[in-house]
């Protein structure tokens, strides 16, 4: 039997670490409606060859497994996905239509945003482990869900002095991405399989925004600027805020024939905390010799 897009059915959950036993329990989950989405499964394998021979049947694992979950899907509230983006001890475990996986990691994420268009999210998590369960086709149908327009969201320029005081968004995108290493310890006789840790080093976000407002400066060191996007409900309630502040890399004046001017700017961001760590007082004062 053949099974379409409408027999798979994506549920993600947050775990959490929660009390003495040390076991990882689902603090939140969400249903996906995705418009696309891949699954991959892969390991890396070397040819092991005896002396003199020239083909070879046998072949050796030289890394773990690594799974892959790509997704692209209609914005409808708030995303599960970006508590992620701050919290390195959680995790994402998936349900994909039976098949299961655990310890996933959020790699990227991007947010799309333009008038007259349901806002639109792409993500990859990662996960270091066989997949469990077994594929069991849904039979449902989908339930009615608001989505997500440019019209649910406001733009609050946190920085007149620096992008201007009237400033109007034509549209925008927001993305995140990590560094995501597997670690692995040696297992005797049968090589790495499951990663001791999953290390999560450096993080980066970026918000490239188009703008009427012609601003020509930038320094080469950049400039701090700090926008806050509210996503709004059809009621004009906030249901979640995304908040980006750093230094501007670039800007891009365009425009053609009958077209309005269109300044494209991006702001980069490498401190993804919710809490920005302040430093009472740094001062360098070179080398002291002591005796």
């Amino acid at each position: 039997m053949i099974y379409t897009y409408k027999n798979i059915d994506l549920n993600l959950a947050k775990l959490n670490i929660t009390g003495v036993s040390g076991k990882a329990v689902a603090t939140k989950s969400q249903e996906y409606f995705c418009q696309n989405l891949t699954l991959d499964l892969s390991t890396s394998l070397q040819p092991v060859f005896s002396i003199g021979s020239k083909f070879v049947e046998d072949y050796a694992a030289t890394d773990g497994i690594k799974g892959s979950l790509k997704i692209s899907y209609y914005l409808t509230g708030e995303d599960l996905l970006r508590d992620f983006f701050s919290d390195d001890k959680a995790e994402v475990s998936g349900n994909l239509a039976g098949l299961t996986f655990a310890k996933g990691r959020v790699l990227n994420y991007s947010l799309d945003a333009s008038p007259n268009t349901p806002i639109i999210v792409s993500t990859e998590i990662v996960f270091f482990d066989q997949l469990s369960g077994q594929f069991t086709p849904v039979f449902k149908e989908a339930p009615s869900i608001d989505v997500f327009n440019y019209y649910n969201t406001f733009v609050d320029n946190l920085s007149t002095g620096v992008l201007g005081k009237d400033i109007n968004v034509f549209r925008f995108n927001y993305s995140f991405s990590s560094d995501i290493t597997p670690v692995y310890k040696i297992e005797s006789g049968i090589g790495p399989s499951i990663p001791e840790d999953i290390n999560i080093s450096r993080k980066q976000a970026s918000f490239t925004f188009d703008t009427d407002t012609v601003t020509g400066i930038l320094p080469f060191s950049g400039q701090k600027a700090e926008i806050k996007v509210n996503l709004k409900n059809f009621t004009g309630l906030i249901v979640d805020t995304i908040r980006i502040t750093g230094n501007i890399s670039q800007k891009s004046l365009g425009t053609s024939v009958d077209q309005i001017i269109n300044n494209k700017i991006t702001i980069l961001q490498s401190n993804v905390a919710h809490k920005t760590p302040l430093n009472a007082a740094i001062s360098f004062t070179g080398m002291v010799k002591t005796n």
